[in-house]
């Protein structure tokens, strides 16, 4: 049974390449951690998991090397190529874009050498990320695709688009820049790297009007100390006033008053994407 569920994982991403986006070595080491999981905690089926441990190599090999189980590669697409990869550079209005994204839910993950960007957005943002895939085309040849997970605590399904580029070198700056330990980290020179452009991706991405006069950014995974650092480099570059909310114990958000929502908005509307605008309604 757990053959098989591994088998059809592969089957998936062999079917539809960017489907699952793991590349071979993602498979050795998915199932090796699940192995090593299994003999740590159940001993008794050691004998097994032997059995099982050839299986699997078996499999992902077989299916990984074999031509027509490659389901929809195109091995003549250029973005494949390692001469293409090391040839992207990333423009400086996607370099402003990245920041702010990597402030709000953007990820990036590194193998060896390398990095991808990996984008995530609900059911009802759908139409944003498209827009994100087309401004990143030439970084990837993933389509966006649907998941659907299920969230035990609320019992319930959600529904989410995601897609993730190519790995490439010109990802490795931002990888180095905004994560340490493999934990995400505001940068100590933010204040240098966030322009308006940034500043808009991050208010689509994790932004919204709170309904009674306040702009918040909810930036729930940073330390009270990096939320500062924040709140510093809105004020430094954009002269607007943020106050930092404790939303629960270690949870922060940023709150942009009244006095200073218009100056937000007309700063980083133009940037704004027609399908969030719902997000800066004009309260004048």
């Amino acid at each position: 049974m757990i053959g098989t569920a591994f088998s059809v994982l592969i089957r998936l991403e062999l079917a539809g390449p960017g489907y699952l986006m793991l590349s071979l070595f993602n498979y050795i080491m998915l199932g090796y951690k699940f192995l090593s999981f299994m003999k740590k905690h159940f001993p008794f089926l050691t004998e097994y998991l032997k059995l099982y441990e050839f299986f699997y190599i078996s499999v992902v090999f077989f299916y990984g090397t074999i031509p027509q189980f490659r389901g929809k590669i195109d091995t003549t697409n250029i973005k494949f190529s390692k001469e293409y990869k090391q040839s992207m550079r990333v423009p400086n209005n996607l370099d402003n874009i990245i920041v702010g994204l990597l402030l709000g839910d953007l990820h990036i993950s590194r193998d060896f050498k390398n990095s991808r960007l990996q984008f995530r957005q609900g059911d009802s943002n759908k139409a944003y990320l498209l827009h994100l895939h087309d401004l990143f085309i030439n970084f990837t040849t993933a389509s966006v695709f649907k998941d659907v997970s299920f969230h035990k605590k609320e019992k319930k399904f959600y529904t989410s688009w995601t897609f993730k580029t190519l790995s490439m070198p010109c990802f490795n700056y931002y990888h180095d820049l905004f994560y340490y330990n493999k934990v995400k980290v505001i940068p100590a020179n933010i204040k240098d790297l966030l322009t308006p452009i940034g500043l808009a991706y991050w208010a689509m991405d994790d932004g919204g009007y709170d309904g009674v006069g306040d702009f918040k950014f909810f930036i729930n995974n940073y330390t009270k100390s990096e939320v500062e650092l924040l709140i510093s480099a809105l004020y430094i570059n954009f002269s607007l006033v943020g106050k930092l909310n404790e939303v629960k114990p270690g949870q922060y958000a940023i709150r942009i008053g009244r006095a200073n929502y218009f100056k937000l908005r007309d700063l980083i509307l133009p940037y704004f994407h027609e399908s969030m605008l719902y997000k800066l309604p004009d309260l004048k």
